[in-house]
């Protein structure tokens, strides 16, 4: 990988739970202990399911949320370490779109106060220069000059998103977080989005952070995958390698639960059914955070962590499977 364009390492967040009459005040640790890189202009892809950490990460890296511990850097500027003035001369570089685009617009503004604000609120664009960057921002993602003076509720799902995304990137950002971006919008609105996702960063030469539940747009539009699991990596690695030979049991499991569109495969294909649900970040289980649910546990699974091992095609995976060196998605016991 070239230098990275955004670096996270260590990165925890935790929330404190204020307790009742009788009971304590609890820590609840929603990402704990992540690390990854993003080179410019590359798509990584985080997943997993509700309740792993795919939003907090996000939000964190944004600084919506104060990482409890860790660090985080954004083309050389320790994002954690900033304040005030300082966070606000890097906001430029790092913009987000909402996974809901029906709340994510002020329905009180038309569509050229929306996607204008950011030029505005920084100091880029006034008066004539102003609107004609609008009209050049709204023509970027498919809409028009037209679109200017109407407001959000006369636009379709995709639409709203589209205005979103324009004025994600009207600051020239390097780098844009997509939560949960498309997971609100049907089949064909989601392809169309993705598209246009895929020739922005063709174009404008974006990195993206993309969160999603669904392995199936991931496959679409990832470079590599990091797939969490109770606020956990717990495998990551080229999207190509992922896909085709996963090196950990949860993401085999992912993956099985993703439809293919050939019948007869489909019909064939072993489903993983997990057993159980995610165990409460309030309760963290002892060991490895997956071995309540694991087809394969171990012995030690429930007393160690398993470190990161080096996968043949790519990545690593945190499972004592593969923890006697590279193992190329095929198990090897401990």
């Amino acid at each position: 990988m070239s230098t990275p364009l955004l670096s996270v390492r260590d990165l925890e967040v935790t929330f404190r739970l204020r307790g009742g009459l009788l009971r304590p005040t609890r820590l609840l640790r929603a990402v704990n202990g992540v690390s990854f890189d993003i080179a410019p202009g590359e798509t990584l892809a985080v997943v997993g399911e509700s309740g792993s950490g795919k939003s907090t990460i996000a939000r964190a890296v944004m600084r919506l949320l104060e990482p409890s511990s860790g660090r985080i850097h954004l083309d050389g500027d320790d994002v954690t370490a900033l304040k005030g003035e300082a966070l606000r001369r890097i906001r430029p570089k790092l913009q987000m779109v909402f996974q809901d685009p029906y709340s994510s617009l002020d329905p009180s503004m038309i569509i050229a106060d929306v996607v204008g604000e950011p030029l505005v609120v920084h100091g880029r664009a006034r008066g004539a220069d102003l609107e004609r960057r609008v009209q050049g921002l709204l023509e970027h993602v498919g809409l028009g000059r037209y679109h200017m003076n109407r407001y959000p509720y006369e636009f379709s799902g995709g639409q709203r998103q589209r205005i979103a995304i324009a004025r994600a990137i009207a600051l020239e950002p390097k780098l844009l977080v997509l939560d949960e971006a498309v997971s609100a919008l049907d089949v064909s609105t989601q392809n169309q989005i993705l598209n246009l996702l895929e020739d922005l960063r063709s174009e404008l030469g974006i990195a993206y952070l993309f969160i999603s539940h669904d392995l199936g747009v991931v496959e679409h539009i990832a470079d590599r995958v990091a797939v969490t699991y109770l606020g956990r990596i717990v495998e990551e690695g080229p999207a190509e390698r992922i896909f085709s030979a996963p090196a950990h049991p949860y993401t085999e499991a992912l993956l099985s639960a993703v439809p293919v569109p050939n019948p007869r495969i489909q019909r064939s294909r072993q489903r993983i059914v997990l057993p159980g649900d995610i165990p409460s970040p309030l309760a963290p289980p002892a060991g490895c955070p997956f071995h309540t649910r694991c087809p394969h546990v171990m012995d030690v699974c429930k007393t160690a962590m398993p470190a990161h091992t080096p996968i043949d095609g790519g990545g690593s995976a945190a499972c004592f499977l593969h923890d006697t060196g590279v193992a190329g998605g095929t198990r090897r016991a401990s």
